[in-house]
């Protein structure tokens, strides 16, 4: 059976490079849809627009313009260049005669050279998933869609007036029962709260006005029953904006990255 998040996310091709998806009730983040899904609706257009299944999504850059709201949408989606082993896409999402989110891709084969053995970042050390109790961040405290996400949070909970911005917590997708996918992860990624939430001691209001997500796995390979590693950490601020990193890990191994630029509300 799909999961929430794939019936939502679904995307079904009207013409060439053209799609119609209907955003249903209850994936609501403030008064728009949840920015993991309006970027899963751009990856799933983008990758169906691409004929070769061994072109996995690398990356994907994408802007919310405005706020998308529950209901149709349209999405266009273009390729830009079609390499030997690489293409490089562009799509826009459209609601109301308006384009309220863009996004550009990086789709490529795995390449044959081998880089070196180096570490490349500390691996987290967390406890064990099932001894970290599940938190019901939901609305009306939290958000309407996390009510399709399990949080198991270890550090940085929501307006507990944490004394850093560092968010930790094991997380996955509500009835997932297949492997996962591409858009899958860009959800994830940005499924938690963002880390100045953490500090504050009440309700805040923020807005991601620009999305850099990388993916460093295949993801059909993880095993979906468990959850994965998240952790975040503010890296520079400035007038009101500032830019949170984000990853996502699978035991010892980093299997997506986001960096994430924000605006804080009110």
């Amino acid at each position: 059976m799909p999961s929430p998040f794939e019936l939502a996310s679904a995307v079904i091709p009207v013409a060439e490079g053209r799609f119609t998806a209907r955003i249903p009730p209850g994936w609501d983040q403030g008064r728009a849809a949840f920015g993991g899904l309006v970027l899963g609706l751009l990856a799933r257009a983008m990758e169906k627009s691409e004929p070769d299944s061994s072109r996995t999504l690398r990356t994907l850059l994408g802007d919310i313009c405005g706020p998308v709201m529950p209901g149709e949408v349209q999405l266009e989606a273009r390729t830009l260049r079609r390499g030997n082993n690489q293409s490089n896409l562009e799509a826009h999402l459209v609601q109301s005669g308006a384009v309220l989110a863009v996004g550009s891709s990086v789709l490529a084969t795995p390449r044959k050279a081998q880089l070196p053995d180096f570490a490349v970042e500390t691996p987290p050390a967390p406890p064990d998933w099932n001894s970290v109790p599940v938190a019901p961040i939901r609305a009306p405290q939290g958000p309407a869609f996390g009510q399709h996400v399990e949080f198991r949070p270890l550090r940085g909970l929501p307006f507990s007036g944490a004394p850093t911005p560092d968010v930790a917590t094991f997380i996955r997708l509500r009835g997932q029962s297949r492997p996962l996918d591409s858009a899958d992860l860009i959800a994830l990624l940005d499924a938690p709260w963002p880390g100045v939430f953490s500090m504050a001691t009440g309700p805040r209001a923020s807005a991601t006005i620009s999305f850099a997500g990388q993916i460093f796995c295949e993801p059909k390979s993880l095993d979906w029953t468990r959850p994965l590693f998240y952790r975040s950490r503010i890296a520079a601020r400035h007038q009101g904006h500032f830019l949170e990193l984000r990853e996502l890990w699978n035991g010892p191994e980093c299997v997506a990255m986001n960096q994430q630029t924000l605006a804080l509300l009110k």
